[in-house]
């Protein structure tokens, strides 16, 4: 429907317990149910005693963080195992689901730790190799070997690794000692080191040693002979321990492929259980009767009714009803729009969305943003350029840029309306000359055009203005609120007051004969849309006061509410002012785009280089299409905000979140 959210049934479903799982994977399924929380009546509560279902939030938990656990420890992310896991979902009850969830878990998980086991090991003799390497090399530098430390009977003789940050604080420690120390950088963050002392203070040195946060360790026996034995042997070690470590990695490679296909799909099953869980615990129930109440457009009730016909017939019981949004139960809000104007969508959601009685403004909020940005942008240049920018956006190939296609349609549509008014305007890249292109309408930067360029832009805000109130009323309408449509502050009685003020206006500019009466009565008839709206308001005020018992109860109050409605005329007015003296900028804008177009072949006919303008000029004018696309189009949406939404949004709608096992391709 034009102007107003997709409609919405009301859907209660009565199902068994144990028959629940299925029919929420149908709905989920289908994607077209938007879940609410419901408790279940008195009458349909079961009167004996019924066993309550189990919650599985937490195994679901504890089997995601497991998958995640593992995932991170591969340093891999998921892929979309849409296909696989919705078998699975379909087909698997969820206790089944989670057990085997938890075998196929726990196996990969002995799998990969067994294996960063083998690698941690591995890794560790490596190291440890190349300390000893580095031990016997910088013994090797004193002149000495493993076995003449193994031989030393009168000195004591220390050698070993330490983290290179803490070489200083050894020497340090034992700068005050009698004895000797040396180091030597190990390939990685430590150095060997070698300190030789007196025998009897053995067990200081070493107490210093361990205090200084290094190690030194018994070479094995294999290592303790020549220099160029020991060195032969430690590099056939090494060589060794690489070979095995490559077969490691190699091994993890031909895994990982499918270690990674196993852990994709398990995210993606226990993500679409979490979800069917999270539902299942928002449905009303009392052990053995479970009430799924939700909401369903219009346009997806037949094609679920078919659904669930044919996957669960005979296990529900199903009632549709008008939706009747309440303060308890919210309609969702759905937008659907025509395809041409959906992009604009982005425009109100920023905004915020609209409630599921109130008016969708996505088709004005289209055109006026054309039209305004047309008036702002026209070149037929720029704007093809834009357009073209537009379009390439538009068609980005990836799903992740769907939000920028969006914007690439915009872009796109406001490329052609700068295009179209450039038609108007006789406008070719800034060159507004009859024997390039005659203007179809006129040109705004000619000084004798600049006051039809000014009511223009005028009479476009006096269409948006209108536009804002109108729909403002006819929300109120739809509300069943009359006494906003007619006398509110955005109501009938305030747009009466404003085409009587821009119909006297008129009158007496063009010089009207009727326009001659005097200026007291004419304020007279004026304000009497406005005396109406106070009057209206101040009596059914009080009427509401009466009914409820409250007059005279609260003086302070009625004080505040009273002058508030006696200021509102003077708020109207004022709001209706600047609204449309707002709509300036529209023109101010449009002569700006035009006069920074002739500043660019102001300068470049200044420059006496030649060639220099055939370089200069197009990238010259990409910075005018993109400052000033940016530029307008923060404009317009300024315009769109904060005089037409001011008029009537409440932004007070709740998104439509249906529950959907799709990731992107179910979104709506």
């Amino acid at each position: 429907m034009i102007f107003a959210p997709e409609r919405m049934i009301r859907m209660d479903v009565l199902a068994l317990c144990g028959d629940v799982e299925k029919l929420t994977k149908v709905i989920a399924q289908e994607g077209s149910v938007h879940v609410m929380e419901r408790e279940l009546p008195r009458d349909l509560e079961h009167s004996g005693d019924a066993p309550s279902s189990p919650s599985l939030r937490g195994e679901l938990n504890r089997l995601s963080n497991l998958a995640a656990v593992h995932l991170q420890q591969l340093n891999l992310t998921p892929v979309e195992s849409v296909d696989e896991a919705q078998d699975a979902f379909r087909d698997d009850a969820m206790e089944e689901t989670l057990a085997a969830g938890d075998k196929a878990l726990k196996a990969l998980g002995k799998v990969v730790d067994k294996h960063f086991r083998q690698q941690d090991v591995v890794e560790a003799e490596i190291t440890c190799l190349n300390e000893i390497s580095e031990q016997m090399n910088l013994l090797n530098d004193n002149g000495l070997t493993f076995l003449d430390l193994k031989e030393f009977k009168h000195f004591y003789a220390g050698c070993g690794t330490i983290a290179r940050g803490h070489v200083a604080r050894l020497k340090a420690l034992v700068a005050e000692e009698p004895c000797a120390l040396t180091t030597r950088p190990v390939s990685g963050r430590g150095s060997a080191f070698l300190l030789i002392g007196e025998l009897d203070q053995r067990d200081h040195y070493e107490a210093l040693v361990k205090d200084a946060g290094a190690h030194a360790l018994q070479p094995p026996e294999r290592f303790v002979g020549s220099f160029e034995d020991g060195l032969e042997q430690i590099e056939i070690e090494l060589w060794m321990k690489r070979d095995e470590l490559a077969e490691l990695m190699q091994k993890r490679d031909r895994s990982q492929a499918t270690w990674h296909e196993t852990l994709s799909e398990w995210t993606a099953r226990l993500r679409m259980l979490t979800l069917l869980d999270d539902a299942v615990s928002r449905f009303g129930s009392d052990g053995m009767v479970t009430l799924i109440s939700g909401f369903v457009p219009v346009s997806r009730k037949t094609a679920l009714v078919r659904r669930l016909e044919k996957a669960a017939k005979g296990l529900y019981f199903a009632r549709f009803g008008v939706a009747e949004p309440t303060h308890d139960v919210p309609t969702p809000t759905r937008l659907r729009n025509w395809r041409l104007l959906r992009p604009f969508e982005l425009f109100v959601k920023t905004y915020g969305l609209p409630g599921y009685n109130d008016v969708d403004p996505t088709p004005f909020v289209a055109v006026s943003f054309l039209l305004m940005f047309g008036m702002m942008f026209g070149d037929v240049g720029h704007g093809l350029v834009l357009a073209a920018i537009g379009a390439g956006i538009a068609f980005l190939p990836y799903q992740i840029f769907s939000t920028m296609r969006d914007l690439g349609r915009i872009l796109l549509m406001a490329g052609l309306s700068g295009t179209f008014f450039g038609f108007l305007f006789g406008s070719v890249f800034g060159v507004e000359e009859d024997a390039v292109l005659s203007d179809l309408w006129m040109r705004p930067s000619h000084p004798e055009n600049l006051s039809t360029f000014l009511v223009a832009a005028l009479g476009l805000g006096v269409v948006v203005l209108s536009t804002g109130i109108i729909l403002n009323i006819v929300q109120a309408l739809r509300q069943r609120n009359i006494r906003k449509a007619l006398i509110g502050q955005w109501s009938a009685a305030s747009l009466v007051f404003f085409w009587g003020l821009l119909l006297l206006f008129g009158l007496r500019v063009t010089g009207n004969p009727f326009a001659a009466v005097p200026a007291v009565l004419l304020a007279a008839i004026l304000s009497i849309p406005l005396l109406l709206i106070v009057g209206g308001q101040i009596t059914f005020y009080f009427l509401d006061c009466c009914r409820h018992g409250e007059l005279g109860e609260g003086e302070e109050e009625e004080q505040e509410e009273l002058a508030t409605i006696l200021f509102e005329p003077v708020e109207i007015v004022m709001n209706l002012f600047t609204n449309l003296v707002s709509f300036l900028r529209v023109a101010a804008f449009g002569l700006a785009h035009a006069a920074l177009t002739m500043a660019v072949f102001v300068v470049n006919d200044m420059v006496d280089v030649p060639g220099a303008s055939i370089l200069s000029l197009p990238m010259e004018h990409l910075l005018i299409i993109v400052m000033e696309g940016l530029i307008v189009t923060i404009q317009c949406l300024r315009l769109e905000y904060y005089e037409f939404f001011s008029k009537f949004f409440t932004a007070n709608g709740v998104p439509y979140t249906p529950l959907v096992i799709r990731r992107e391709s179910g979104a709506e």
